[in-house]
C-alpha cells in the first residue's frame, strides 16, 4: 500500500489456469482487508463485463473469503458494505465460488504490481 492510494488488482484464468486477462485499478487509501475484498471486486466486475459464466474468486486474505462466503451473514463489519455491493452481480453467474489460496499461489497479482510505476 502506497502513502496516498492502493491499488487492486485482478488476475483472469480460464479453466486450465492460463492467464487470459488482467485489470488493475487505482483508489483510494484503505486498510489490508478493505483491499483485498476490493480486488475482489475488481474481478467480478471484468469477468461480467467479459461475459464470464462461470467464476472463482481466489484470495490469499482469509477474513476477504470468508466475508463472501458467508455472505449475506455479516463477518466482519469494515468490509460488509463492500461485500454486499459485489453479492448483487453473482447473480450473473452460472456458478461463483471463493476460495482461501496461500500466498505463494496468488503470486501473479503481486508480481503484476510489482515496478509498476503508479
Amino acid at each position: 500500500m502506497r502513502e496516498d492510494f492502493s491499488v487492486g488488482a485482478a488476475v483472469l484464468r480460464d479453466s486450465l489456469g492460463l492467464v487470459i486477462g488482467a485489470k488493475i485499478v487505482q483508489t483510494a487509501v484503505e486498510g489490508v482487508l478493505e483491499g483485498e475484498v476490493f480486488a475482489a471486486q475488481i474481478g467480478i466486475e471484468e469477468a461480467e463485463c467479459r461475459g464470464f459464466r462461470e467464476l472463482i474468486i481466489e484470495g490469499d486474505s482469509l477474513l476477504a473469503i470468508e466475508g463472501f462466503q458467508k455472505f449475506p451473514s455479516r463477518v466482519n463489519w469494515r468490509v460488509h458494505e463492500r461485500i454486499s455491493e459485489s453479492a448483487s452481480s453473482l447473480s450473473a453467474f452460472v456458478s461463483c465460488g471463493f476460495n482461501f489460496v496461500n500466498r505463494v499461489a496468488n503470486m501473479e497479482v503481486h508480481h503484476l504490481l510489482d515496478g509498476l510505476p503508479l
